[in-house]
C-alpha cells in the first residue's frame, strides 16, 4: 500500500543566516525530487 510521507524541515528563515535555510531547504527538495524521479522508496 502506498503511504503519504510528510517531510519536515527547520532552519533560518529571517536574519542574517536566512540564506543557510533556503539552501538547506532547496537541497532536501532536489533529493526528493531525484529520489522520486528514479522510483525509489524510502
Amino acid at each position: 500500500p502506498e503511504a503519504v510521507v510528510k517531510i519536515g524541515h527547520v532552519g533560518p528563515t529571517t536574519g542574517p543566516q536566512a540564506h543557510l535555510g533556503k539552501d538547506n531547504e532547496n537541497g532536501a527538495r532536489m533529493a526528493i525530487e531525484d529520489a522520486n524521479a528514479k522510483n525509489i522508496v524510502i
